[in-house]
């Protein structure tokens, strides 16, 4: 053993840490006040060293709040020492945390199923499946039943528009506007079916070339 760094040695070269002479005072007086309050002339006694190296280790542990000491040590009242348990903390009942009741807790709906790209995707998919043009009305008729609340016609209108924007440089719809027609509804059709419907959109009501060759022949 290594007295200066208080370390063995082991058969196979290796350094094996050891209890320095405090640690080892600290660890007996430890397991003689799981026993119980103590009297610091008992300690004194049942620690091995001498006892001015026992009574030293003591006070560094009442420092340390790991020991506490009560009495004067005067006659009738010698001073006692005890190990400080920790007590588990436990919240009181005003503070602790109610469990969630899935029963009655509201539960707020997925993300997904309340934005307007959701929407619109189911919106698309409806158009996709029906053969002729659509209005709000009728698109909210075929809404499915599923994660995406059916929304209410002002919502669906401005969906719809949103989803069908005036004509402009970056112009990407997702589907095509028609109207008001001679009942005042809008009606929408799909882009993957409506390929006259977008050369109406890219002229914007003006003569296609091949319109106005037939004009001038």
């Amino acid at each position: 053993m290594d007295s200066e760094t208080d370390r063995i040695t082991a058969a196979n070269g290796g350094i094996c840490p050891v209890q320095t002479p405090v640690e080892r005072r600290k660890a007996e007086i430890r397991s003689i006040l799981e026993d119980g309050p103590k009297t610091r002339q008992k300690i004194k006694e049942s620690v091995s060293g001498r006892a001015e190296d026992v009574l030293a280790s003591l006070d560094e542990m009442v420092s340390a709040g790991e020991v506490t000491k009560t009495g004067t040590g005067r006659r009738g009242s010698p001073k006692t020492y005890a190990l400080v348990v920790s007590v588990p903390y436990s919240p009181s009942k005003g503070e602790r945390q109610r469990e969630p009741n899935p029963a009655s807790d509201p539960v707020d709906p997925p993300k997904e199923c309340a934005g307007r790209e959701a929407r619109q995707d189911v919106i698309r998919s409806i158009l996709e499946m029906s053969d002729k043009s659509l209005t709000a009305e009728e698109i909210r008729d075929k809404w499915p039943s599923g994660p995406i609340p059916k929304p209410s016609l002002a919502t669906l209108t401005k969906d719809l528009d949103a989803g069908s924007p005036t004509p402009g440089p970056r112009w990407n719809p997702m589907w095509f506007r028609k109207g008001p027609d001679a009942e005042g509804d809008r009606r929408y059709n799909s882009v993957k079916y409506s390929i006259r419907a977008l050369a109406d959109w890219v002229y914007c009501g003006r003569s296609s070339p091949a319109r106005s060759e037939r004009r001038r022949a």
